[in-house]
Formats: C-alpha cells, sequence, structure tokens
C-alpha cells in the first residue's frame, strides 16, 4: 500500500481522536502526534505536489481547538523541532497552497498571526523556502504575500554598500546577501501579470522614498531596480 495513502488515513485517525477530546494534554499531545507526522516528508520538493491535503489535513488540525490550542500546539512543535524545523515550515507553506475556502483562509490567518507573534520565525520560514516556491505562496495567498514583502523589504534594509569592497554587505544578523534578494524579486517577477506590476510599483514608491536617485551604490532600491532590468 502507498505509504503516503497510509500517512494520511493514520492522519486522519488521530485528528478525530484529537476533535473528539476536549483540549487538555491529551489532546495536545495527539494532536502534536499528527503534526509531526505531517512534517515528515522525504522529499521537500513534493511541498507543492501535497499542497491540497497536507493544507487541508493542517487546517483540520488547528481547528480541532480554539485559537489557544492551535498556538499552543504550534509552540510546541516548533519547541520541538529546534535545529530541524524544515519539516515544520514545509507544512506551513502547504496551508497557504491550499485551496481557497472558509477553513483554509481561517488557517493561513491563524498560522501568519502566529509566525508574526515570534520574533525572527517568519524571516526564518522565508529563506527556508526556495524563491521559486515563495513567489507562488505569494500568488495565491494575498496574506503571504504581504508578510513576505515585509520580508523583503526588511532584508534590503539590512543591507548598506561597503565603498571599499564596492557590493551591498549585511549590516545585522540578517545574512542575505544582495544576490539572493535580487533572485527572490525575480521569482516573484515571474510570477504573474498581475503581481510583477504591483511589485514594480512598490519598488518605485521605495526608491522615490529613498531619494528617487537614479545613480548606483546610493540606495538599495535603485540598485535593485536596475539590477532587475538587466
Amino acid at each position: 500500500m502507498n505509504s503516503c495513502f497510509c500517512q494520511h488515513r493514520v492522519l486522519r485517525l488521530l485528528f478525530t481522536a484529537a476533535q473528539e477530546s476536549q483540549f487538555d494534554q491529551n489532546s495536545l499531545m495527539t494532536c502534536k502526534s499528527a503534526f509531526n507526522l505531517l512534517c515528515r516528508t522525504p522529499d521537500r520538493t513534493g511541498v507543492q505536489a501535497e499542497a491540497v491535503v497536507r493544507g487541508t489535513l493542517l487546517g483540520k488540525l488547528l481547528s480541532s481547538g480554539n485559537d489557544e490550542h492551535a498556538r499552543t500546539l504550534l509552540d510546541s512543535v516548533l519547541h520541538d523541532s529546534a535545529g530541524n524545523p524544515e519539516g515544520l515550515y514545509d507544512v506551513i507553506a502547504a496551508a497557504f497552497l491550499s485551496p481557497d475556502d472558509e477553513t483554509s483562509s481561517v488557517t493561513q490567518r491563524c498560522v501568519l498571526a502566529w509566525l508574526q507573534e515570534h520574533e525572527g520565525c517568519l524571516g526564518e520560514v522565508c529563506r527556508s523556502l526556495s524563491p521559486g516556491l515563495c513567489a507562488v505562496l505569494s500568488r495565491h495567498s494575498c496574506e503571504f504575500k504581504q508578510a513576505y514583502c515585509g520580508v523583503l523589504k526588511r532584508w534590503a534594509s539590512c543591507l548598506e554598500y561597503d565603498v571599499l569592497e564596492s557590493l551591498w554587505v549585511p549590516t545585522s544578523d540578517e545574512p542575505v546577501t544582495f544576490s539572493a534578494l535580487t533572485d527572490r524579486f525575480k521569482e516573484v517577477l515571474n510570477s504573474g501579470p498581475a503581481l510583477k506590476e504591483e511589485t514594480e510599483t512598490e519598488l518605485k514608491t521605495l526608491k522615490r522614498e529613498a531619494g528617487d536617485f537614479n545613480v548606483t551604490d546610493i540606495s538599495i532600491w535603485t540598485d535593485l531596480i536596475i539590477q532587475l532590468k538587466l
């Protein structure tokens, strides 16, 4: 029998058990077992392929209790995955890729609010996921798009131009290079006309607010716009 099918059967059994119990320690442990199983994927490239199933299951898991239950569960799984959170990040990505309906919207808002409550967690998720996947998520989810845009702007603001090295270098703990930032913006621009137009408008606004320079090596936004046109 297909291992993925078996995994989903076990997950559904765990979810049913969690939904039939009250919000207590036993219920939390049951949900954690389901979540940990959901986080186990042999290949990270399968995030998009199983997004419907994984995102839907996460929605059911988080909706098995109240908001406190959902936050406690996510906190606990994050704590347990310290040092190796990629599986958790993949499940979070799947939630933003799940089909648009009332349940998925609630799940996305819940997950995003939780990420924003944990300093650096949203940035870690974005850094962990590939530029291409983040662009797909931005096209699919308005909530993620706005959050990702904020992360990219924060990363850009952490770069300053080093005259001696003749390049933009990080000035904080955000280890994002100018090249990596450019690649991420390129993926967003290539994700469709609507997102491209919206992103270009935002970049022009940021350039104007930073002094509207047309020469290089002064404003990060000017240099990004120039690089993105190459």
